[in-house]
């Protein structure tokens, strides 16, 4: 199932740090979009259930330095 969900990085401050969250998140398994809206601090992905999962999500932009306030799953289809 192809879920879509938003993250809350309160540290993406330009495109310099939007590139590196984009690249983390991208070499996940699963993932098959992401886009990082900078002036709105958010990050959404679209990720196969299957094969990833929003924590595990949450863990890689938080291991590329940028501390995920919170997080809410999108729609499924």
């Amino acid at each position: 199932m192809i879920t879509i969900t938003s993250f809350t990085v309160p540290r993406v401050h330009g495109g310099d740090s939007a590139a590196i969250i984009r690249s983390a998140v991208r070499s996940t398994d699963g993932v098959s979009d992401v886009i990082v809206n900078v002036p709105a601090r958010l990050v959404q992905v679209e990720y196969d259930e299957e094969r990833t999962n929003a924590q595990a999500l949450k863990g890689v932009i938080e291991a590329a330095g940028f501390p995920v306030q919170r997080y809410s799953n999108g729609k499924r289809y």
